[in-house]
C-alpha cells in the first residue's frame, strides 16, 4: 500500500496470473472434449464453422494461439480494467459520496477477493456496480482500439470469439464461489457476471458497428453478426467455468438475466441506471485518461 494517497498503483498479484494462465489453458482442451457432448449441442447452433457443434473452437485457431491470446488479452483487459478505476478517480467520488473524505484507504479495488463474509449493500454497493460497469466499458473499448493496432486495424471474429470468452472467465472469478439471487438489489462489491455481460454486449455491439470501426470488422453486416459470436463464445465459456470451478449445472438460474426482462432484472437495471446518471458528471469532470470518449455515457 503507498504511503502517499496520490501516488496511484495497480497490482495484478501472482495468484490473479496464475488463475488465468490455468484457464488459458483447460478452456481450450475443454473446448475440445466435454463441451463436444451431445447435451451441449443446442447452445451452438447460432454458429457453424462447417462441422456444426463439433466445432466449438474457430477453425482459425489453434491450441497454443488460444492459449496465448486468451492470457495475453485477459490480462491487458484486467490491467485497463484497473486503470479505468484510477482514470475516472472512482476511490475519491466513493469516500465523498460516503461521506468519508479523509479515509483514503478503506476503498480498495480488489478483483479477484469479491468473496465476503459481511458484503457491502445499499449505497455503496450500487455505486460499486456502477463504477465496475463503467471500468469495464473503459478498459474494453480500450482494449479493442489495441486489437485494431495490433491486428493491422482488424477485428477478426476470432479474436472477438477469444476476448468474449476471456471476460466471461474474468467476470465469473471477480463474483467469487456464491452464486445467489438477490432480489434485483446490489449486493457485494462487484455485480453478477450475467448483468457484466449483458452490459459487455451492448458495449461491443455499439463499438464494432459504429462509423469509425464498421470498416475494420467487415464481417459483421448487423448486429446480429457480432452478437452471434459473442453468445456462441460465452456459451462455450460459461459451460468451463460452471463445470470446471463450482461443478454446478452449466446454467444457473441467474445466467438468464443475460437476456431476461423480468421484474427483478428491470428493478436492478433501472436502479443502476439511476446511480450512474448521478455519478456520471462527477467521473468527467475528474477523469484524467484517454479523453471523454472511454466514459461511459449508457447504461
Amino acid at each position: 500500500m503507498a504511503t502517499n494517497p496520490n501516488e496511484h498503483i495497480i497490482e495484478i498479484s501472482d495468484g490473479a496470473s496464475i488463475a488465468i494462465y490455468k484457464d488459458a489453458l483447460l478452456f481450450p482442451e475443454m473446448c475440445r472434449t466435454h463441451i463436444l457432448e451431445s447435451q451441449y449441442q443446442v447452445l451452438f447452433s447460432l454458429l457453424d464453422y462447417g462441422n456444426g457443434a463439433n466445432q466449438i473452437l474457430p477453425p482459425d485457431l489453434t491450441k497454443e494461439d488460444a492459449k496465448n491470446d486468451f492470457f495475453s488479452m485477459s490480462l491487458e483487459w484486467l490491467y485497463l480494467h484497473e486503470q479505468a478505476h484510477l482514470f475516472q478517480d472512482h476511490g475519491t467520488i466513493l469516500r465523498s459520496e460516503l461521506g468519508d473524505e479523509n479515509n483514503h484507504y478503506q476503498f480498495v479495488w480488489d478483483e479477484f477477493n469479491a468473496d465476503s463474509n459481511a458484503p457491502v449493500v445499499g449505497r455503496e454497493a450500487w455505486i460499486r456496480h456502477a463504477f465496475e460497469i463503467s471500468a469495464d466499458y473503459e478498459a474494453t473499448n480500450l482494449l479493442i482500439q489495441h486489437v485494431l493496432t495490433k491486428n493491422k486495424k482488424q477485428v477478426t471474429k476470432t479474436t472477438l470469439w477469444m476476448l468474449t470468452s476471456a471476460l466471461t472467465c474474468i467476470f465469473h472469478r471477480f463474483y467469487g464461489k456464491e452464486r445467489p439471487l438477490h432480489g434485483g438489489e446490489a449486493v457485494g462489491t462487484h455485480p453478477d457476471p450475467a448483468y457484466r455481460m449483458r452490459y459487455a454486449f451492448s458495449n461491443v455491439i455499439n463499438t464494432l458497428n459504429h462509423p469509425d470501426v464498421k470498416p475494420y470488422a467487415p464481417w459483421a453486416s448487423t448486429a446480429e453478426d457480432i452478437r452471434k459470436v459473442m453468445l456462441h463464445a460465452f456459451n462455450a465459456a460459461n459451460i468451463y467455468m460452471q463445470v470446471a470451478h463450482f461443478q454446478e449445472p452449466a446454467f444457473p438460474q441467474f445466467m438468464s438475466r443475460m437476456t431476461d426482462n423480468s421484474e427483478e432484472s428491470k428493478k436492478y437495471r433501472d436502479t443502476l441506471k439511476t446511480t450512474w446518471s448521478e455519478l456520471h458528471p462527477k467521473v468527467l469532470e475528474k477523469h484524467f485518461g484517454w479523453g471523454h470518449e472511454c466514459v461511459m455515457t449508457f447504461i
